[in-house]
């Protein structure tokens, strides 16, 4: 079946609002397109923890223009899409580099929110990509200074990233956080708004359009191993909160993030280790949190491409580089 992408996909009037709750997922065991290597990217006195900070909230700042009503965010979405392709940077040749988008999918949770902002300030701190970001997100509070989280802006964002990078040599890092059911779609939900979900066949569709050869895929949500099997190659780093089969936990309505986001982002990622060595941290961090509430194992999942190891070292390297330097003694 043919993926298509048509603007006729833009979010139409859906009076009646679906409820969702409970559990996000999370995906099990570890799956390696090509035998384990040593660990590529694992803590070093050369990378550095990220230092502490509050976590993002849903509150809009004290200078941020008030929400966009919900029946008004498709007409407004042309300006804010306008605006944050336009500030997408070229990269820089001769130099591997790390272009990021974030999705925040559902926005009846503000957990998804927070996940993803928190993925782009960690991410685009390290690999010193504050001019090469884009964060997408369905959420009441973020209308008028976000473009929302449907297929339409995925799909404009990524193609615009990849004209900008230099596709032989640099990254796109997608984090995506919502809910996941069990055929493996992502749900992109905003009512009283009707979005159609992501899968992995759509997003494949998508990162071929464009062009993007490397590939760092993270995915917070149930079921979201059955992002692996249509997604792996070897240029593709791809780690799940879930096994395909298995729902993962943490976003109830009160969450700040979910158990994967917490363990893998303000965790480990936080705390310096890379996206391979995070997993493994996140992983035994979150079978401890399971047990202990008796729950089932989320089995969080990663696959790392033949090729991937050195590139995430390349990418390492080049971010230590481009970060200012401390002060002197």
């Amino acid at each position: 079946m043919q993926f298509n992408l048509s603007r006729a996909l833009r979010p139409a009037l859906n009076l009646a609002a679906l409820s969702l709750g409970g559990l996000l997922a999370a995906c099990g065991g570890v799956v390696y397109l090509s035998p384990p290597g040593p660990e590529p990217e694992a803590v070093t006195t050369t990378s550095a923890a990220m230092p502490a900070a509050p976590l993002p909230t849903a509150s809009a700042g004290p200078s941020e223009p008030p929400p966009i009503p919900v029946m008004q965010v498709p007409g407004a979405q042309a300006d804010l899409m306008a605006d944050t392709i336009a500030r997408i940077a070229r990269g820089m040749p001769g130099r591997p580099e790390v272009f990021f988008v974030g999705l925040g999918g559902d926005a009846r949770q503000d957990v998804f929110l927070t996940e993803s902002t928190l993925a782009h300030d960690l991410l685009t701190q390290r690999f010193a990509a504050q001019d090469r970001a884009a964060l997408l997100v369905n959420n009441p509070a973020t209308t008028a200074r976000l473009p929302i989280a449907d297929l339409v802006n995925l799909r404009d964002v990524v193609v615009a990233m990849g004209a900008r990078m230099n596709r032989e040599e640099d990254v796109l890092v997608l984090f995506m956080t919502s809910h996941g059911d069990p055929r493996h779609n992502l749900a992109l939900d905003f009512p009283p708004l009707k979005i159609e979900d992501l899968n992995p066949a759509a997003l494949k569709a998508i990162l071929d359009e464009a062009g993007i050869q490397w590939r760092v895929i993270i995915v917070s949500a149930c079921y979201s191993g059955g992002y692996v099997p249509v997604l792996a190659d070897e240029r593709t780093l791809i780690v799940t909160a879930a096994a395909r089969d298995r729902t993962s936990f943490g976003c109830s309505d009160d969450a700040v993030l979910t158990f994967f986001g917490r363990a893998y982002l303000d965790h480990a990622m936080r705390a310096g280790h890379g996206f391979v060595s995070a997993h493994e941290a996140a992983q035994m961090e979150i079978r401890n949190w399971e047990n202990a509430e008796g729950y089932i194992p989320s089995n969080p999942q990663i696959s790392v491409g033949r090729l991937m190891p050195e590139k995430l070292k390349a990418i390492e390297a080049a971010a230590r580089s481009a970060r200012p330097a401390g002060p002197t003694q």
